[in-house]
């Protein structure tokens, strides 16, 4: 575990010099409101399904690049040589670098549901005659807070192994960043569908946990160090 803190320590301070990916955060939590008061604009109803799906296609792509652009640089500045030369395992690697994604997506998830809130319910108490206050119902606050950090779990393995073993890094954020789009698929299905959607997302909530334990439990297993250490020097 300390071995674990030791990495969460160098991407927080690494983080804290990416201008550039605060100001993507911040467009990012902002994201599902804009399309959800554009939804009720158009269609004169307040649908926040349409900001869930933004949330579950966008939030991921944040720790996605982040996961993907400090392990790129790792191996273009060969820092890596020095990580991978003392005594830290695979999975405690693995683990400090998920760290500060995962908290910073719990964080996106949390601003960003509570300024869709906001803002959709004040625009539809001075647009729509009648008014009631909405909320996220149950499948939906489901698929946001338990759904969404299990793919975005997912989306910092899927990066980090794919940029750590091409060898060319981009490569890594290519296939990640197709991955994102199509998650976007079966939860469109599961909220638009006429099937029982809280059913359908405590299943694929089962479904990535089981991905998620077999990727750190067993694949990280299979990387070994030092076929690791030939393809990043």
């Amino acid at each position: 575990m300390r071995e674990a803190i030791t990495v969460f320590n160098h991407e927080l301070r690494y983080f804290l010099t990416l201008k550039q990916m605060k100001r993507s955060i911040f467009i990012q939590c902002l994201a599902p409101a804009i399309f959800a008061l554009l939804n009720a604009y158009f269609y004169k109803t307040i649908d926040l399904r349409i900001a869930v799906i933004i949330m579950i296609i966008g939030i991921p792509r944040i720790p996605m690049s982040l996961t993907g652009y400090s392990i790129a640089g790792e191996k273009v500045y060969h820092t890596f040589e020095s990580i991978l030369s003392t005594p830290i395992s695979i999975k405690s690697f693995f683990i400090g670098k998920s760290i500060l994604p995962i908290g910073i997506s719990l964080i996106m998830f949390i601003f960003s549901s509570l300024i869709t809130l906001i803002t959709t319910n004040l625009y539809a108490k001075y647009a729509f005659l009648k008014y009631t206050f909405t909320l996220f119902n149950l499948t939906e606050l489901l698929i946001i807070f338990g759904n969404g950090l299990l793919i975005v779990t997912f989306i910092i393995f899927i990066t980090g192994v794919t940029t750590l073993l091409m060898k060319v890094p981009r490569n890594g954020l290519f296939i990640t960043s197709m991955l994102t789009f199509l998650l976007g698929i079966p939860y469109s299905l599961i909220l638009y569908g006429k099937v029982n959607d809280f059913l359908l997302s405590i299943v694929t909530l089962i479904l990535l946990l089981l991905i998620n334990i077999f990727c750190y439990l067993y694949l990280l297993k299979k990387i070994n160090i030092h076929t690791l250490f030939l393809k990043v020097i």
